[in-house]
């Protein structure tokens, strides 16, 4: 009956085995399934753990940093405001508490503007701040605030706009550094620079108010000697009149040094660049001097080397100056042998140099003294002041020179032997040769009594001076005490000369000038020569640029109207005027 009964059993079991391998293989795929979720969940959640403790690291660096940079900000001296989009303050820094006087809880909400602008402050630069913050642009201002005790202090600001995720607006951050102290030292300097330009203005113009002064005068000390100089005078009497015409000129050198030295001293000394002969401009000093050292027993030679070109391209004028201050010195140091001058070429790194050495056999310099004798009005000692005269410029001024023309003055020298200055100055050659200047001088005597001539001179002593030096030149001139009479005059008759003095009553020398070029056709008007006491740098530029054709300071001589009057008749006759 059991075995029955198995047997009956045995094919429902067997009917199950055939779903046990199914089951099986469903137990073990959702097994598989499961495990593969938990390596998946493991790895998440491995993944999540490691990505949290990266950003809690960077959160706590973050911190860190901040943390340093509030106290950096909390630390520095600049004046830190933080707005929120409306404009209103969010935070500020210890700086700005402690510059303005106001905490941060009575800061928070308020524009910054309104808390620290006051009755100084610049409307348009308030204007331009607002139109940058209404535009969200970075803006760097300096502006006047004033404190809760009402103290004014100026700050620097350089704001930028704070942007968000998306470039989303959140304020502006202002950065602000007190420039009341470097503000306040800039206007001092303003103070001091206007100062400064207002006393060398003042100095100028008292330098020209001097020199006209002295001038004036002179001229007519040194034309009323040259006049005696010419008449009928006994010896003593001729001795006392050099005296004087010595004396005058004398003075006048000295006042022409001041001026010189002035001009050089603040820079408005104008430099020519032209043309010249240089054995010409030797020739020049060695006229000058020649007679003057063979009259003392002297020998003076000039001498120009192999390799020196003789036309140059330069200032003329200074650089014979230098060489006849030099060649002056040497000659009043010197009581044997004589002064040598040698000009030669040199070659550098830098370029080709022209070099004059004018040696002396002098009383020489002893070497702790070489320096202090290019110093203003600074002689070796008293006595040789006392013994030679001079006032202690003319080294100065060659000194001067020679930097202003891009070189260098210097000397050495042994007591009792003599001095050796070497003056150099660049080497510049020009294109096209210079243009020989006709020498009336060299000319015979030219014919002046034909001429018609107008003398614009309101001094008494100084219109007598030039109306008698005008007649021992054959010439008759009317006279004008003012610019109202010269154009007067210049209606009533035709003029061939012009002599113009400046400074005059009613209507001065510079708008006669003008109005007597309105008034007649160009090229039909008379030669107008300034003939002035003005002699500071730039009058002659002045003079020219109003209508003037030439300029002769004063003092003034015989000779200078005879070159003037000759280069007037040369000019009418066809030959170019000087």
């Amino acid at each position: 009956m059991r075995a029955g009964r198995a047997h009956e059993q045995t094919p429902a079991l067997l009917d199950r085995t055939r779903t046990l391998p199914a089951g099986l293989v469903v137990t073990v795929t959702w097994f598989l399934i499961l495990l593969i979720l938990l390596l998946v969940a493991g790895v998440v959640v491995w993944q999540f753990h490691r990505e949290r403790e990266a950003a809690h690291s960077k959160l706590r660096r973050l911190n860190a940093e901040l943390y340093k940079l509030g106290l950096v900000i909390q630390a520095t001296d600049n004046l830190v405001v933080v707005t929120n989009p409306d404009g209103a303050t969010e935070w500020v820094n210890d700086a700005f508490v402690r510059c303005s006087g106001i905490p941060l809880e009575q800061a928070v909400g308020h524009n910054p503007g309104r808390l620290l602008q006051g009755p100084d402050t610049d409307p348009e630069t308030v204007a331009r701040i607002r139109t940058a913050v209404a535009a969200r642009e970075s803006f760097v201002e300096e502006i006047l605030n004033y404190s809760v005790e009402g103290r004014p202090y100026w700050v620097s600001i350089e704001a930028h706009p704070i942007l968000g995720d998306r470039e989303r607006f959140l304020g502006f951050i202002a950065i602000e550094t007190d420039v009341t102290e470097r503000r306040a030292i800039e206007e001092s300097l303003r103070r001091a620079t206007e100062t400064a330009t207002n006393l060398a203005q003042e100095k100028a113009a008292f330098l020209a108010t001097m020199s006209h002064e002295i001038r004036t005068p002179l001229n007519a000390v040194l034309g009323v000697t040259a006049l005696l100089i010419g008449t009928a005078l006994d010896e003593e009497q001729t001795e006392y009149v050099a005296t004087a015409q010595h004396s005058g000129r004398l003075l006048l050198g000295l006042v022409n040094d001041i001026l010189d030295f002035s001009a050089l001293e603040s820079d408005r000394l104008e430099l020519e660049s032209r043309a010249f002969a240089l054995p010409e401009t030797l020739y020049g000093v060695q006229s000058m001097f020649g007679p003057q050292a063979a009259g003392r027993g002297l020998v003076l030679t000039l001498t120009m080397g192999a390799g020196v070109p003789a036309q140059l391209l330069g200032d003329e004028n200074r650089i014979q100056q230098v060489l006849v201050n030099l060649v002056g010195n040497g000659l009043k140091f010197t009581h044997h042998g004589g002064v040598a001058v040698d000009v030669t070429r040199t070659e550098d790194t830098d370029g080709a140099w022209l070099r004059f050495a004018v040696s002396d056999t002098g009383i020489g310099i002893p070497a702790d003294r070489h320096e202090r004798l290019f110093l203003p009005f600074t002689q070796v000692d008293p006595s040789t002041t006392r013994q030679y005269g001079g006032s202690g410029l003319g080294l100065s001024i060659c000194r001067l020179l020679a930097q202003r023309l891009g070189g260098t003055l210097t000397m050495t020298s042994t007591v009792g032997e003599g001095s050796v200055f070497l003056f150099t100055i660049p080497l510049q050659v020009p294109v096209e040769p210079a243009r020989p200047v006709p020498d009336v001088s060299a000319e015979p005597a030219a014919d002046l009594s034909g001429l018609r001539v107008l003398l614009a001179e309101d001094e008494a002593i100084n219109r007598m001076v030039a109306l008698r030096m005008l007649a021992r030149l054959g010439v008759e001139a009317d006279v004008a005490v003012d610019g109202i009479e010269v154009l007067e005059r210049v209606e009533d008759r035709t003029y061939d000369v012009i002599f113009m003095d400046v400074h005059m009553p009613r209507m001065d020398g510079l708008a006669a000038t003008r109005a007597v070029r309105a008034r007649l056709p160009e090229g039909e008007g008379p030669v107008i020569v300034a003939l002035t006491a003005n002699a500071l740098q730039g009058d002659r530029e002045r003079m020219l640029a109003a209508g003037m054709d030439a300029y002769q300071s004063k003092p003034v001589t015989v000779e200078a109207l005879r070159t003037t009057l000759a280069a007037v008749v040369a000019g009418r006759n066809g030959v170019p005027a000087v």
